[in-house]
């Protein structure tokens, strides 16, 4: 896998996944619906550029606990960005929606990817 789809499929996974949950989640709105969109364009990158280099690095892949890990540590940030960009959104529901949102991601690209 080249870099470019190591980057774009991850990212069209997350971002599917994603704005399913915040279909559930009652999101209707194209401001909803960017911020998370723009997040994600942010967050998810970084994560599989960290796993790419760990690749490159090491010449094997990162163990699942890894990748649970960094997906875990990619929730605080999603949450901190997205109560800055939807300052309406209480911040319970908004971690709540960041938390199975990752987790939806995440449960998509081990299916799809088989991370």
């Amino acid at each position: 896998m080249d870099v470019l789809s190591a980057l774009v499929i991850p990212l069209l996974l997350t971002l599917a996944a994603e704005l399913a949950v915040a279909w559930c989640f009652g999101f209707r709105t194209s401001t909803q619906y960017f911020a998370i969109t723009a997040i994600n364009l942010i967050t998810n990158p970084v994560l599989n550029f960290i796993l790419l280099l760990y690749g490159y690095v090491t010449s094997s892949s990162m163990p699942f606990i890894g990748i649970a890990l960094l997906e875990v540590i990619v929730v605080l940030p999603e949450y901190l960005l997205l109560t800055f960009s939807l300052p309406q959104l209480k911040k319970s529901r908004a971690f709540v929606f960041v938390l199975i949102a990752n987790i939806a991601s995440f449960a998509l690209g081990l299916l799809v990817l088989g991370l």
